[in-house]
C-alpha cells in the first residue's frame, strides 16, 4: 500500500502490538537532537554513538550524509532486546512518529504492510498522538536541522565541496563531544542549536572560501562559539 498524506486534526487506525517488526531491517534516520538524546540516556558521548551504532549514507541527489542506526539495515536494531526498545524514553523522532512519516512538515500513514498494529480498529488522532508519543519537542529541533540543510542544498554544490569544510560540517552537526567538549551546557536542545549555529556559521562564512587556513578556522569556530553562548545561553 502507498503512503496516503493526512492532515494534523485526520484520524488513523493503530494500536501498537509490540512486534518489534518496525526496529528490523529499516533505515531509520536520526538528526542531531536523537543522538544527543540517545547519549545523554546511556551516560555516553555522541561520539561513541556514532562510532558504535551508526551509519552515514549518502543522498546522491543533494550529497547530504545523514545518520541511520547501521545494525537496523539488515537486523534488529541494537537497542531491541527482546521485542522491547531499550531507549524508549530517548528514541529518536522516526521511531516516535511511526507508522506516520513526515516530509516536508506533512504526515503521511506508512501502511506498512509488516506492521500488524495498522489492522487495528483503534482510532488515533494525530495531535494527540504527537502529544502522547513526546514527539513536539524532537519535531521542533529536527525543524531547526533540517531548516540549516535546507539552506546548504540549495547554495551549494556539496559534491563538489572542499571535503575537509563538509566533514567539519557534519562532525560540528552531529558529534557535539568530540568538538565542544569544552563547553558545558547542561540542555540537550540548547546544546542541539548550539551546534546548528557553529554549523551555519561555517556555512556562510567559509563554505565559498576557496582559501583559508585550517587553524584560523577552527580558532574562529570557538571564538564563535564563544560568542553564541554569551549571547543565547542563559547559565
Amino acid at each position: 500500500m502507498s503512503e496516503v498524506i493526512l492532515s494534523n486534526k485526520q484520524v488513523f487506525n493503530f494500536n501498537c502490538q509490540m512486534t518489534g517488526n518496525c526496529c528490523n531491517k529499516m533505515e531509520i534516520y536520526l538528526n542531531p537532537y536523537d543522538i544527543l538524546q540517545i547519549a545523554t540516556s546511556l551516560n555516553t558521548t555522541t561520539t561513541e554513538i556514532i562510532n558504535k551504532h551508526l551509519i552515514f549514507l549518502e543522498n546522491k541527489q543533494q550529497g547530504l550524509q545523514k545518520p541511520i542506526f547501521y545494525k537496523a539495515r539488515t537486523t534488529y536494531c541494537d537497542f531491541n532486546k527482546d521485542k522491547k526498545c531499550q531507549i524508549h524514553k530517548k528514541r529518536p523522532l522516526s521511531c516516535r512518529l511511526f507508522p506516520l512519516i513526515r516530509k516536508n512538515g506533512k504526515f503521511y500513514n506508512s501502511n506498512s504492510s509488516f506492521c500488524q498494529g495498522l489492522s487495528s480498529m483503534n482510532q488515533q488522532n494525530i495531535d494527540s498522538y504527537l502529544v502522547e508519543q513526546e514527539a513536539l519537542e524532537y519535531i521542533a529541533e529536527a525543524d531547526v536541522y533540517h531548516k540549516l540543510l535546507t539552506l546548504v542544498v540549495e547554495k551549494y554544490d556539496l559534491k563538489n565541496m572542499d571535503q575537509y569544510l563538509l566533514q567539519l560540517f557534519y562532525l560540528v552537526l552531529f558529534d557535539y563531544d568530540q568538538v565542544f567538549y569544552e563547553y558545558e551546557i547542561a540542555d540537550n536542545k540548547e546544546k542541539n542549536r548550539f551546534a546548528i549555529h557553529i554549523a551555519e556559521f561555517l556555512v556562510e562564512n567559509y563554505f565559498n572560501n576557496i582559501n583559508y587556513d585550517k587553524e584560523d578556522l577552527l580558532n574562529k569556530i570557538f571564538i564563535e562559539g564563544d560568542r553564541y553562548l554569551a549571547e543565547s545561553i542563559k547559565k
